[in-house]
């Protein structure tokens, strides 16, 4: 697997699970995002436990890149420190951050451009973990 491939696949699922939250929660709560004591809770999507499974079956360098880039795009970090921010997480922490991110698809898509306007070649970068 690439990182390129898995930067897509990673979006494709984010993309689904930010829509179901946005748009199709709305179906059992009909007056969201007002939620009223005893509304029934929305289960969560299904592509979020594929998402996690997916981020858990990656190599640590492309689990680690997509952790970077995302924390780029979300702007907790510089393009520059995109090798080093890594290093505070553990591999169960990491999955964990990535499927409870909201919007990390865009996430994912801003830091690959603001990382690329930069200069910096993450697909080339080796990164700094603990």
């Amino acid at each position: 697997m690439s990182l390129t491939a898995a930067i897509e696949r990673v979006t494709e699922l984010a993309n689904a699970i930010d829509d179901y939250w946005h748009k199709g929660v709305r179906k059992a709560h009909p007056n969201y995002p007002l939620i009223y004591p005893g509304d029934t809770e929305a289960s969560p999507p299904p592509e979020a436990e594929e998402l996690r499974q997916y981020l858990a079956a990656l190599p640590d360098d492309e689990l680690f890149a997509l952790l970077g880039i995302a924390h780029v795009g979300r702007m907790t970090c510089r393009p520059a420190e995109f090798a080093t921010v890594v290093g505070d997480f553990d591999r169960a922490a990491a999955v964990e951050w990535l499927v409870d991110s909201s919007f990390l698809g865009a996430d994912l898509e801003d830091g690959v451009a603001m990382t690329r306007k930069a200069g910096i070649d993450v697909f080339a970068t080796q990164l700094v973990t603990t």
